[in-house]
């Protein structure tokens, strides 16, 4: 986390000299500047997707990530085209609509990583484990 923060950080400060190096023409300097702090902006989203999609791999659960990436790629070109388009946003709604990706994917891979802790360790409360204990039972 304080990596992200030190580069979040260091991308902002140093923005124009990066897009001065890049070559980057005047006519495109603006767009290129307003997308690139959207993007950063949600370096926070994509480190924890990538963080709990990496768990649940490690886990052996490899179908769960693979949806939800799924998924939220069909949910990132609906919402590139509803904000572009539809609210003609230009290109901020480009930004938008890949920072909301890994909001998206991240949060349903805590869901899920909550739900596999829960059960790998057994918190459950009495009546889901006699419940589960009369199944086994029978």
């Amino acid at each position: 986390m304080a990596v992200m923060v030190f580069v979040n950080v260091l991308v902002y400060v140093c923005m124009h000299p990066i897009l001065w190096f890049l070559r980057v023409p005047q006519e495109v300097m603006e767009g290129m500047r307003q997308y690139l702090v959207i993007i950063y902006a949600g370096l926070l989203a994509s480190s924890l997707y990538n963080f709990f999609a990496c768990l649940l791999r490690a886990l052996g659960n490899s179908t769960v990530p693979l949806v939800f990436l799924a998924v939220s790629s069909v949910l990132n070109i609906g919402l590139d085209l509803l904000f572009v388009v539809g609210f003609h946003w230009g290109i901020r709604g480009g930004g938008g609509s890949n920072c909301d990706f890994p909001v998206y994917s991240g949060n349903r891979h805590f869901a899920v990583c909550c739900c596999v802790t829960i059960r790998a360790c057994g918190w459950r409360n009495d009546e889901t484990a006699e419940i589960t204990a009369e199944r086994d039972a029978a």
